[in-house]
């Protein structure tokens, strides 16, 4: 994801579900930080709701508890019709998700050996979150370590032109390291 501040962000329908705000480079991890604001967080820009900016828990709170009680895919049926109301909206931080936290939930799951529940738990994710370049090369590496090579190739050429231009490289970087091991 990315391109320039107030780029709009449309679902698969072509609704309107955000306005792309910035991105920045995360100074502990080096790694892109994306934030888009979601509509209904400009709804109450417009209608004038204070405070907005509320200090509310990261979604990532949400997800990781979720999946420790109910395993990962029942966790993460939950968690996509969640992330659709109102009260997730109100008790979660929604506008500026922090894709990286999501995305260690899913290498943790790699690294503790389950890897299978890392494919799960991606591809809810960007189903989720479709265009998020971060989150189709954590698919690809699950894909991966779950010894499906070609299906990392194939999800990683199928998106390298379909992302922003600013991030295509990372995704080609990551396809050559995958074609390269074995």
């Amino acid at each position: 994801m990315g391109g320039a501040s107030g780029s709009p962000i449309l679902d698969e329908n072509g609704r309107l579900i955000g306005i792309f705000s910035n991105g920045q480079l995360d100074v502990k991890t080096g790694e892109r930080i994306t934030y888009v604001n979601s509509t209904d967080y400009l709804k109450k820009v417009l209608a004038g709701v204070k405070p907005l900016n509320v200090n509310k828990k990261q979604i990532t709170t949400y997800l990781d508890s979720l999946i420790q009680s109910v395993g990962v895919k029942k966790a993460m049926v939950r968690f996509e019709n969640y992330i659709k109301t109102e009260k997730a909206y109100e008790a979660y931080e929604l506008t500026y998700i922090n894709y990286n936290n999501l995305i260690k939930i899913g290498e943790k799951l790699t690294n503790d050996n389950k890897p299978k529940d890392a494919v799960i738990y991606f591809e809810a994710l960007l189903k989720a979150y479709p265009e998020n370049h971060l989150i189709i090369i954590a698919l690809a590496k699950a894909y991966h370590a779950n010894q499906q090579k070609q299906k990392a190739i194939n999800l990683l050429e199928l998106n390298k032109d379909k992302v922003d231009p600013d991030v295509k490289g990372e995704i080609e970087k990551v396809l050559n390291e995958i074609k390269n091991k074995p």
